[in-house]
């Protein structure tokens, strides 16, 4: 279980072994324990004298604190870091990974390749295509998505709301519900409680697929085939170069601060990793917590 490093800086090697401070299980320990609790409250004060801000403040310094610390001392790390985790690492969400007491994803613009061939860095900044099952009258899908539809230019979006999604732009961004368990990762998208789709061929055709979808950035090993049951492996190998995703549920507040700052990014001419992590900068400026900040990655 213990963990293997290896850190280049351009072509040259700053460090390789064994990282001593913690090891598989503490990052596996972590997760049993946290993730379910990952779920964001935009409005969590009860209390007059006491702040939301206070509140998700207590709960950053919580989670930093909580987490496995990679101590690797004497380097310093580039402003983008590139991540090539092995199959037992892909479970872990990458941008929580705590190195010298600082998460990553708060400081670092973060990819993470299933292989070195089909990390690309490119450029992606037009055809945007978003869908939400609004006829099936889910509370929580038609709030989100109405708040999607105030911020974003639907001359540059196209906006489907239908039960069926014909998804097959560049970019394609999608609002539903998703669940998961510990066996099969995650295992369903739902427009509506006690309804289901059939994820095969949902997601259609694109470049970067952005889930705004509960737990669908979530893998679970699999020991016997020393894989990984992940929905994003499958749009990975199905064609997409990128999947955006939380790993645990989604506060329904997030997509309306984080998709224009996305959209933004990518039409001025930034690759999507870039992108990402300036969007996730604007959703830390209104909620502080890692909960709602690093919920997409």
């Amino acid at each position: 279980s213990k963990l293997y490093s290896l850190l280049l800086n351009g072509t040259n090697l700053e460090y390789i072994g064994y990282v001593q401070s913690t090891n598989l299980d503490d990052f596996n320990i972590w997760i049993d324990e946290n993730i379910k609790a990952m779920g964001f409250n935009d409005n969590p004060s009860r209390d007059i004298f006491l702040t939301n801000e206070d509140i998700w403040r207590v709960e950053k310094n919580k989670i930093i604190q909580s987490l496995p610390d990679l101590v690797i001392n004497d380097i310093n790390l580039e402003e983008q870091i590139v991540i090539l985790p092995d199959v037992t690492m892909l479970g872990i969400p990458f941008n929580l990974i705590k190195i010298n007491n600082e998460i990553l994803g708060n400081k670092h613009i973060l990819s993470a390749p299933f292989s070195i061939d089909n990390y690309k860095p490119k450029r992606i900044n037009d055809d945007f295509y978003l869908w939400a099952p609004l006829k099936q009258n889910d509370f929580a899908v038609a709030m989100a998505y109405a708040g999607v539809e105030r911020v974003i230019n639907q001359e540059e979006v196209r906006c489907d709301t239908s039960d069926t999604p014909t998804a097959n732009s560049d970019v394609n961004i999608f609002i539903s519900h998703g669940g998961k368990d510990s066996t099969t990762g995650f295992y369903g998208v739902y427009p509506a409680e006690d309804k289901a789709f059939n994820i095969e061929r949902l997601f259609g055709t694109g470049r970067v697929a952005i889930l705004f979808i509960c737990h669908s950035g979530s893998m679970v090993k699999n020991a016997h085939t020393n894989s990984n049951n992940t929905l994003i492996k499958n749009l990975i190998e199905s064609g997409y170069d990128a999947v955006i995703s939380p790993s645990w549920s989604m506060q329904i507040s997030i997509p309306q601060i984080w998709l224009p700052a996305f959209i933004s990014g990518l039409k001025s001419g930034l690759n999507v990793s870039r992108a990402n992590f300036i969007a996730n900068g604007i959703v830390e400026k209104n909620f502080i917590s890692p909960k709602a900040s690093m919920a997409m990655h």
